[in-house]
């Protein structure tokens, strides 16, 4: 009787200071969780990721899910900050950290960015099972790991470029970029709107929206070694083919020479919203954004997606890419700590599913395809997987943001004439070439 009550005490002891933790849980930007909670952990991500977040109902869903994870787990707090400033500034932020040991328990970690980070990331093996990790889509699963085959990280988005079209304007959406032209100028001459807007500045969305015209054509980056090769053989056409349609959509009229502003396919909402634009290149998160301002019976009305034009017809390519989570401290229970964080927020099937539903991305289980109604019955759905079958992720080599650097100056420099598609190309090659030399 003595044993049984001692164990009483103990569980109601427990229960007690459970709930005294529970009631001083704080959830706001600062902190989620109580603040005299043993496990601490710092979190980094980007203002749209987190819960600093601009659009109302993915801050409405994160602060829903961080409540549900401090009030299971009162032993944790967690230290929100922000990543700021483009994906390059971002990455350099990070590096600086690690080399000071100040690195972020968890980080926001592009996924072509991965191969940077792999080696000071912690081994996530022990937290994933196998039935989560075959849960995977393919790419996915390739990118995740080592070279020894250890989870670096979890990859819990992921998207895919396509054409947005004004359906009630464009009965049938080019296919090619000969199509895509003519099309621009009728539309603009008729309805005095610009024909057609991609981006063009010096951000990851201009390499993401425009290397689809290369990798179309067969052509190749990298080798299987991750030497560049864009500028041997016959990738060389295929890159001048790409500049020289970029240039001929400028020179035409059929996109304005302020594309060089735009740094990623978000920034052409403004437009789309004010009427502005009849095709643009842009990513799937925007059906989301461009519903919740427009309305989404006004959206769906006016706009539709199609596949990326292409040089010739039967050519077909996208890009697809994603966002991951990295862990970096070693100690186990921050670890077990961060992962049960993540997973309720964005990576198990409920919090995978809600996130990317609220968030406007895509899943990368593909359970939460087949699960979830919001997916499985969405006709929006449907078409994006269908055009991301054709999806190319960057490649995920040391050289690669360089590479993607120098595309995006050659880009601007044929667009404002400082140079022919050629010139670019050549003084592209001879950039990447030289940092190439420097880490081999």
């Amino acid at each position: 009787m003595k044993k049984i009550m001692c164990i009483f005490v103990f569980i109601m002891s427990l229960s007690f200071f459970n709930f005294s933790f529970a009631k001083n849980i704080v959830v706001s930007e600062d902190l989620v969780g109580n603040p005299k909670a043993e496990i601490t952990l710092t979190w980094a991500a980007l203002p749209h990721y987190s819960l600093s977040n601009p659009y109302q109902q993915r801050a409405d869903y994160l602060f829903e899910a961080a409540e549900r994870f401090a009030k299971k787990n009162p032993e944790v707090k967690i230290l929100p900050t922000l990543l700021t400033g483009d994906v390059a500034t971002q990455v350099m932020k990070l590096l600086q950290q690690q080399n000071l040991g100040k690195t972020p328990d968890i980080v926001q970690i592009d996924s072509f960015y991965l191969p940077v980070f792999k080696d000071k990331l912690q081994n996530l093996n022990k937290y994933i099972t196998r039935t989560e990790f075959d849960d995977f889509l393919p790419y996915v699963k390739k990118g995740i790991v080592d070279k020894d085959g250890n989870i670096k990280a979890i990859w819990f988005t992921t998207d895919v470029r396509v054409l947005f079209y004004r359906k009630d304007l464009i009965k049938t959406p080019p296919t090619t970029w000969d199509e895509l032209i003519t099309v621009a100028k009728n539309i603009s001459k008729k309805y005095r709107m610009t024909g057609f807007l991609f981006p063009a500045g010096r951000g990851e969305g201009t390499s993401i929206c425009n290397f689809p015209y290369f990798w179309a054509q067969g052509g190749k980056l990298v080798d299987e070694k991750g030497r560049p090769v864009f500028n041997l053989g016959p990738n060389r056409k295929y890159m001048i083919n790409v500049l020289d349609f970029i240039k001929r959509l400028v020179d035409e009229g059929v996109s304005p020479r302020r594309v060089v502003n735009i740094k990623s396919e978000s920034d052409v909402n403004g437009d789309v919203i004010g009427n502005n634009v009849a095709m643009f290149i842009g990513g799937n998160w925007q059906i989301k954004q461009l519903s919740e301002v427009m309305g989404e019976e006004e959206f769906a009305k006016k706009w539709d997606i199609a596949p990326l034009p292409q040089f010739k017809k039967g050519m077909k390519a996208t890009s697809v890419g994603g966002w991951t989570w990295g862990i970096t401290t070693d100690d186990p229970k921050k670890q077990a700590a961060a992962i049960r964080f993540i997973t309720t927020l964005y990576f198990g099937k409920e919090g995978m599913a809600g996130w990317t539903k609220n968030a406007g991305y895509l899943p990368t289980r593909k359970s939460v395809y087949k699960e979830f109604s919001y997916y499985s019955e969405n006709p929006w759905m449907e078409k994006l997987l269908k055009i991301a079958e054709d999806g190319y992720v960057r490649p995920g080599y040391p050289i690669y943001p360089t590479i993607s650097t120098e595309f995006q100056v050659a880009i601007a420099n044929v667009i404002e004439g400082k140079q022919s598609p050629e010139e670019a190309l050549n003084n592209a090659w001879a950039e990447v070439m030289k940092k190439y030399n420097e880490i081999k």
